[in-house]
């Protein structure tokens, strides 16, 4: 996992750790085009009607690097399109998450569910409880266990979400 470097303090996280970007590069997803061509099958399939909004929506959402809550959203989509209700942004939810552009990742402490867009590569995450950072990995040894796990107990695995909540050795020193 890369890190910036620690010249410039004001950058870092409250845990001492330097913000990090999805481990997918930029240069790896999906374009809004892309992404739009994507929405605009679910719509058809639907009987939904197309609408500017919806597409104003996702293209917030691509552009979006970080993991985010439907409430991160509206903010970040009324700063550009202050005429977008939180209604019609929270109705948006639902088709993006079924037409696979969005996956609902995990839930922070609230319960609030926390999106990413969808890069097509399976990761899991840890939350930092101190700085809310969301770090992505992937270790095949931990998906080797699950599978092994779930055929010695004879389940067949459908899907599954491995998150992990933690303290930064820094706080955790301190505890």
């Amino acid at each position: 996992m890369k890190t910036k470097s620690k010249k410039n303090a004001s950058h870092l996280l409250p845990c001492g750790r330097a913000p990090i970007a999805s481990p997918t590069r930029a240069s790896d997803r999906k374009t809004f085009t892309q992404w739009k061509a994507v929405l605009d099958l679910e719509i058809e399939s639907k009987g939904l009607n197309k609408s500017r909004p919806r597409e104003q929506i996702l293209e917030i959402i691509v552009n979006q690097l970080e993991h985010f809550t439907v409430p991160d959203l509206v903010k970040a989509v009324q700063k550009s399109h202050p005429e977008l209700g939180a209604a019609t942004i929270y109705r948006s939810i639902p088709v993006l998450v079924e037409a696979g552009i969005l996956l609902e990742s995990l839930s922070d402490s609230s319960r609030m569910a926390i999106y990413e867009v969808n890069s097509g590569e399976h990761h899991d995450h840890i939350v930092c409880t101190d700085c809310h950072q969301i770090f992505e990995f992937h270790d095949e040894r931990i998906e080797r266990a699950q599978n092994e796990l779930t055929k010695k107990l004879a389940f067949q695995v459908i899907s599954h979400r491995h998150v992990i909540y933690a303290r930064c050795d820094k706080f955790s020193k301190k505890a």
